[in-house]
């Protein structure tokens, strides 16, 4: 494919039509044929020249079989240099052969070889049938010799292509006897040969994928916002992960030879599917407990989403955005309807409820899956494409075990490793089994807030802080045993921590480092 400019449009409208161009052609000089074949090169016509041969490209996802047409993208006309010689009054066999499995997928007949030497007369021979690899050509010259740069236009209505849609390529030779173009032999019969000529292949019919931007949940408003510092919307209340291009390709085209579109390869029943954790976005019941849908009119529903807008910014939505719903397990957001297929250069956003119990910002990474339902003929295979992540700023420390149990003095030690640095502000969330509950201590050293069930301190800068677990927890509802999650309004390189539990009776000290779990940019 010769032209770069999708809309087919090159300064002047250069595009012709295959028969007035085949037609131009059979009325031009041998040096307007060499000015059409310069305005080839800048995308007038995209002929196959077999003297600078680039393959004509249709979608790969065009199904085996099928026959490929020239159109206004795609030509399969063949033009070049005859190569060689044909001294007057003489007779010369030119053949042309496919490989690949392809065959012609309309008959050729004798008028579609032009050659460009006054007074030269092309007669079929044999071959061009429907279906048949290869045509042979006589071409006699009368009181006129051609020479070799003399040149030639065959006309090439369709190509059937193989059942294993390998690219196809094509021969040229010039022969001087019919038996050796019939035979292809080698020997000085063949005045000139061109194997391996690229003709037809094969390109995606469209890109797909995320160009991704992470949001991150600032530390310091307890995760309910992004941290607006990364992120273009300046309330923290919303944020892009990612600009979608979903754009069909250029110089691809159809298998009637016109540059493609995406509802040639797709239905409008295609879908996006949106999956990651959700839990920010779905609806609530008055509790604040997920119900694993999105947008319905439940008691508390959440009003955050996630969709599609105009801008990094996430403040206009596009114009007749897709339908939206999340399946029963709450981890994904299908978009549905005709207008999936217009979504190209719009941004992916998230947008924080602004009343809903489910505030906490989630720490997962996210894909955008591309669920195609092909148009017939084609077969489109799904594409799964990574968003930005959503993270947590600060650094998080985990204790995955400590206990209550009798006997024992359990306490978590945490350092802050810079002196002139900056008091680090933290909170605790405790966790325990299944079926377990924790009483927590509302009268210790740690204020504790009921609503976001967290505790809350300071580690002073270049200092050594002890917590004893017995600050923090009253009792157990069954056994006496936890995990402990410190977060940390401060860089990874100034906090750790460890766990300690000692043996009262023995005075023995278990040590355990404290995990970092991953996935945040502090981490």
């Amino acid at each position: 494919m010769v032209s770069n400019v999708h809309s087919g449009e090159v300064g002047l409208n250069l595009r012709l039509n295959k028969e007035q161009v085949i037609m131009g052609i059979k009325r031009l000089s041998p040096l307007a044929v060499a000015v059409s074949l310069a305005l080839g090169s800048v995308g007038a016509v995209a002929q196959v020249d077999i003297d600078a041969p680039v393959a004509v490209n249709y979608a790969s996802q065009l199904g085996s079989g099928v026959t490929l047409s020239s159109g206004t993208g795609c030509d399969v006309d063949v033009i070049g240099k005859l190569g060689t010689a044909i001294p007057a009054n003489s007779t010369r066999y030119v053949r042309f052969g496919l490989t690949g499995g392809a065959g012609f997928g309309a008959a050729l007949v004798a008028a579609d070889l032009v050659i460009h030497t006054a007074g030269a007369v092309s007669t079929l021979v044999s071959g061009g049938a429907i279906g048949s690899n290869f045509v042979i050509f006589s071409v006699k010259t009368d009181a006129t010799a051609a020479v070799a740069t003399d040149t030639f236009a065959l006309d090439v209505t369709s190509i059937k292509i193989g059942a294993d849609k390998t690219p196809v390529q094509l021969n040229y030779s010039v022969h001087t006897n019919d038996v050796s173009a019939s035979q292809g032999l080698d020997g000085t019969a063949i005045e000139k040969s061109l194997p391996n000529i690229n003709y037809i292949g094969y390109a995606p019919g469209f890109s797909y994928g995320v160009t991704p931007s992470n949001l991150v949940g600032s530390v310091e408003k307890g995760f309910e916002v992004f941290n607006t510092s990364t992120n273009t919307n300046p309330s923290g209340s919303a944020g892009s992960l990612g600009k979608l291009s979903f754009a069909p390709a250029l110089n691809v085209c159809n298998g009637a030879g016109n540059y493609i579109s995406l509802a040639d390869i797709l239905q409008t029943t295609t879908t996006l599917e949106f999956q990651g954790d959700l839990s920010l976005i779905q609806d609530v019941d008055s509790d604040g407990n997920g119900l694993g849908t999105f947008g319905s009119t439940a008691t508390g529903v959440s009003n955050g989403k996630v969709g599609f807008y105009t801008t990094a910014a996430c403040t206009t939505e596009v114009a007749l955005p897709p339908t939206a719903a999340v399946s029963s397990d709450g981890d994904k957001v299908t978009f549905s309807g005709t207008d999936v297929l217009g979504l190209d250069a719009s941004f992916l956003c998230v947008i924080r409820p602004e009343d809903s119990k489910v505030k906490i910002t989630p720490d997962d990474s996210y894909v955008l899956n591309l669920l195609p339902v092909s148009q017939s003929g084609y077969a489109a295979s799904a594409v799964s494409a990574p968003t930005g992540d959503i993270l947590r700023d600060g650094v998080v420390l985990e204790a995955p075990y400590f206990t209550m149990a009798t006997g024992y003095i359990s306490r978590f030690m945490l350092n802050h490793l810079t002196p002139s640095g900056t008091d680090a502000a933290f909170t605790i969330e405790l966790r325990t089994d299944a079926g377990n509950t924790i009483v927590p201590k509302t009268d210790g050293p740690y204020p504790y807030d009921a609503d976001t069930k967290t505790f809350s301190g300071v580690l002073p800068a270049g200092t050594l802080l002890q917590v004893n677990a017995a600050d923090l927890v009253s009792s157990f509802t069954g056994k006496n045993r936890g995990s402990a999650v410190f977060t940390f309004v401060a860089s990874n390189n100034d906090i750790q921590g460890i766990y300690q539990a000692v043996n009262t009776n023995t005075g023995e000290l278990s040590n355990l480092v404290m995990a970092r779990p991953g996935g945040g940019t502090g981490k």
